[in-house]
């Protein structure tokens, strides 16, 4: 009895699985083909929909005059003005907001302290040269202090000088400006010079430099560093890099000096914040 009860389990499964395989196989083929016959039917009907919609929109069109037209046409481009500026103002804050970043993030050397500034105005023919900014005195600003702009690694990069102080303002003078002269070195020979010092003057983009000694080498590409000699400019600040050097005509010229020209680190033209660096307890004014 057993014996015969074990084939017809067997069979009865066996025919469960094939009708479940054919459910699912018809299943599939039945989707298929309903899917391709619903959307050639509404496919017409929808392009058709689409093309009525498109015409009447021309035929609109057409039925303006051109005064009219003239005036839609101007009303989208203002629309489009303004969204632009709303954009560019996006942009604006946007740079801002890394700008504020690197100077919230930017941690002077021992023994030196900074206060953040922005520009307030700049000379429109000597825009390279000097601008004022919106910190003072009452700040802890003083003549001589080093003016420094942000690398976008937050690394700090030689601006200029403080010229003159007012209680809630300065003004800068730059690298550019022949009136600022300060010493400079390079690293790679220990070689010491003088920024803006002889006859030559900016060209180029390039600073010049002078008093540079006649005995070493200078590889254009090499860095230039403050020395840190005068009393408010922390030493080791980036100036730029060495773009070209003079060399002595022969082995028996008499010069004991040279010149040439740096680039600037600092991109010039797109400077807004600043750090002005202070000498602890030279100011009298609490550091923050």
């Amino acid at each position: 009895m057993r014996s015969q009860e074990l084939p017809r389990r067997t069979m009865i499964w066996g025919a469960v699985l094939l009708g479940f395989l054919l459910l699912l196989l018809g299943y599939h083929v039945i989707r298929y083909s309903f899917g391709r016959v619903a959307g050639d039917f509404f496919y017409p009907y929808l392009e058709l929909t689409r093309q009525g919609e498109a015409e009447l929109s021309d035929l609109t069109l057409l039925a303006f005059s051109q005064q009219e037209l003239a005036a839609k046409v101007e009303a989208l481009q203002e629309k489009n003005r303004a969204l632009a500026l709303q954009a560019a103002a996006a942009s604006e804050l946007l740079q801002e907001n890394q700008d504020l970043r690197k100077l919230a993030g930017f941690r002077p050397s021992a023994g030196w302290s900074y206060v953040s500034a922005e520009i307030l105005l700049r000379d429109p023919l000597l825009w390279r040269e000097r601008f004022s900014v919106n910190r003072g005195s009452s700040d802890g600003v003083v003549p001589g202090a080093a003016v420094l702009s942000l690398s976008p690694e937050g690394r700090p990069r030689l601006v200029g000088i403080v010229d003159e102080t007012g209680r809630h303002s300065c003004r800068i003078i730059t690298i550019f400006d022949p009136s600022m002269m300060v010493s400079i070195r390079f690293p790679e020979n220990g070689a010491v010079g003088v920024l803006n010092f002889g006859e030559r003057r900016a060209a180029r983009g390039g600073v010049p430099v002078g008093m540079l000694p006649v005995h070493l080498h200078y590889a254009p590409g090499a860095a230039v560093v403050t020395t840190g000699f005068e009393q408010n400019i922390p030493a080791g600040i980036l100036v730029g890099e060495l773009s070209s050097a003079d060399s002595a005509e022969s082995t028996f010229s008499n010069r004991i000096q040279v010149s040439g020209f740096v680039t600037p680190a600092a991109d010039f033209g797109s400077l807004r914040f600043l750090v002005i660096a202070r000498r602890n307890g030279v100011s009298g004014v609490p550091l923050r």
